[in-house]
């Protein structure tokens, strides 16, 4: 029976889009280092050789730099996965063809195989540290085996050259196997003249190996990095970016079980049911949409927590998951940014034709809640309960009967004067003191207050 292996889970479509954005701005960033080298390797040329020698080096530079001008001109070629592979082998090929070519024989005497002594395999040791920013692995390790095959072409056509090995030979300053020896025969002298050969060839896929390696960590970096964002962003979904950047810095947990003051809002829209009678099933689910965005944007412009949606309402805390001095000052401001969205999201649906306004209705309290993970161990959620949460939404129920947009509790603003102080009149402005009221399963009255 053959042992059991875990499915290998796809990338998150985020990430793979990361990842893939990187590696095309890594291929972009190929272009302009190379670039960058041929600018060099062309002053470097005419510094090194005279004039006007040095300039038979300009034709295949400038041919090099052509095929890597491909992509700018072309920017949808660096999307397609196959064509950089095109580009690197071609650069290969060019710098080949460079080296063992296009590269005049200018003194007397110069034979081929004595370009093997001049170091030409630095040349493609600079391609593979170029393939390094294509930010994939691949590369690196296709350039480098292109490279490894060069160099041995390129012996084997240079050494099929009469007398091309025993001047090989001889340049090795072999010692005891002269290349004259007649006991030596002609394929073993072609095997020892090809052993630094092959040497520089295996340096070459080793290195490609080790810069494979590299840019594959650099890859596990990217999907780190975009992978914590993902996660940033999930995050946001519920808390503000403030919270957000608080639980991402901190390593407690998020869900150990405590209790804290924490301001609860339950809002709701009046009369929806009555309202998606009338409208078909996709303009029910835009006007939920539309909702929840505006009214999420309240909550975390606010430095509040969104707990939940409930279907046409939904419920935010402040003070969670850590409590703050404001925590009363920015649910109280959330209540009336709330009802300007409304207000002015009436205006607009008016404007395009829409008859029939939205009414938002309000509770807030506040006092001592229990914070924790609920669930099972299939699935968890971090909660907020206790009896505020209960009292909350009695008092946006409570709304209707009062006719009123908010009704606040007398304990919220007992708690708003002592996080704001002298600023708590000026805040609490059209915030009207009504009589107790009984809220429904609750034998005492609440006192209450309502937004005129």
């Amino acid at each position: 029976m053959k042992p059991f292996r875990a499915a290998r889970l796809p990338m998150p479509a985020p990430v793979a889009a990361a990842l893939r954005a990187e590696e095309i701005a890594g291929q972009r960033l190929f272009g302009y280092a190379r670039f960058a080298v041929l600018v060099g390797l062309t002053i470097v040329t005419l510094s090194l050789q005279p004039a006007p020698y040095g300039y038979y080096n300009l034709g295949p530079i400038v041919l090099i730099a052509l095929v890597g001008a491909v992509p700018f001109f072309l920017p949808h070629a660096v999307k397609r996965r196959g064509l950089p592979y095109l580009f690197f082998a071609l650069d290969v090929v060019l710098v080949t063809l460079w080296m063992w070519v296009f590269n005049p024989i200018i003194w007397d005497g110069l034979v081929p195989e004595m370009l093997f002594a001049w170091g030409v395999v630095n040349f493609y040791f600079l391609l593979i540290v170029l393939a390094a920013l294509s930010y994939d692995p691949k590369l690196p390790l296709w350039t480098g085996a292109l490279s490894a095959v060069a160099i041995l072409v390129v012996y084997g056509l240079v050494a099929s050259r009469d007398g091309a090995v025993d001047s090989m030979l001889l340049m090795l300053n072999a010692g005891n196997l002269p290349a004259n020896n007649d006991q030596i025969s002609s394929a073993e002298r072609f095997a020892f003249a090809a052993i630094p050969r092959i040497l520089e060839a295996a340096v070459l896929l080793l290195a490609a190996c080790v810069v494979a390696v590299a840019v594959q960590r650099s890859r596990r970096l990217v999907v780190r990095e975009a992978e914590a964002a993902r996660g940033r962003a999930n995050l946001s979904r519920y808390f503000s970016p403030a919270i957000v950047d608080e639980l991402l810095a901190t390593d407690a947990p998020l869900g150990t079980v405590r209790t804290q003051p924490v301001a609860v809002l339950f809002a709701d829209i009046v009369g929806f049911t009555r309202i998606a009678e009338t409208q078909s099933a996709q303009d029910v689910i835009d006007l939920l949409r539309g909702f929840h965005q505006r009214m999420e944007n309240a909550v975390f412009a606010h430095g509040g927590t969104l707990d939940k949606f409930l279907g046409d309402g939904l419920m935010a805390t402040f003070g969670t998951p850590r409590t703050g001095l404001k925590d009363t000052i920015n649910a109280l401001a959330c209540l009336r940014a709330m009802l300007a969205a409304i207000d002015l999201w009436n205006a607009e649906r008016a404007a395009s034709g829409d008859s029939t306004p939205l009414r938002l209705s309000i509770g807030l309290h506040f006092g001592m809640v229990v914070l924790g993970d609920i669930g099972s161990e299939r699935q968890l959620e971090f909660a907020v309960v206790g009896d505020v949460v209960n009292v909350a939404s009695r008092l946006e129920e409570l709304t209707r009967t009062m006719n009123v947009r908010a009704v606040v509790s007398e304990a919220f603003v007992q708690a708003l004067h002592e996080q704001a102080g002298s600023d708590a009149n000026v805040l609490l402005a059209s915030v009207e003191v009504q009589p107790p009221q009984i809220l429904r399963g609750r034998s005492e009255a609440v006192a209450v207050r309502t937004l005129a």
